[in-house]
């Protein structure tokens, strides 16, 4: 045994030779894409094959691929894309649904004032009075609230 040769402390066995690392493999993962062919790169200035290499490099380096996306399969999109139409389709109905009914709590509250006003208005002329002053406050109040609400979109 040579005096270079590394041995096995546990059984003071020469240890094998290691193969020679292939310079252009990185853990089982080659320093350039396949589909650049060797002679280009040895053609390359080493400045340049340095940007590439690092350029390569950190493209690999980048975030680990979660695993649920590798199981993705085209039904999961297409049942995905399903799912955002239902939901986009109730939201639509939700939204209809609230013009309407906000349609029809107006219309139930003018009707209402109209009929407070005919019967009132031979009865006590002074009670319309007040109903409208407060019926006037209420409707710029509601009309200031969706002013300032529009101006602070």
């Amino acid at each position: 045994m040579s005096d270079d040769t590394p041995v096995v402390k546990e059984t003071g066995q020469p240890e094998p030779p290691k193969p020679e690392a292939d310079p252009e493999v990185i853990d089982g993962i080659p320093e350039f894409p396949p589909e650049i062919p060797k002679e280009v790169i040895d053609k390359l200035p080493s400045n340049v094959k340095q940007s590439l290499l690092a350029f390569f490099h950190s493209q690999r380096i980048g975030f680990p691929v979660n695993p649920i996306i590798e199981k993705l399969t085209p039904e999961h999109i297409d049942k995905t894309l399903q799912s955002a139409e239902n939901d986009a389709e109730r939201d639509h109905k939700e939204y209809k649904w609230d013009k309407i009914s906000g349609g029809l709590y107006a219309l139930l509250f003018v009707a209402l004032f109209v009929f407070l006003v005919i019967f009132l208005i031979d009865r006590k002329p002074d009670m319309i009075r007040e109903l409208i002053q407060y019926a006037a406050v209420f409707a710029g109040g509601f009309g200031l609230k969706s002013y300032l609400d529009r101006k602070s979109e």
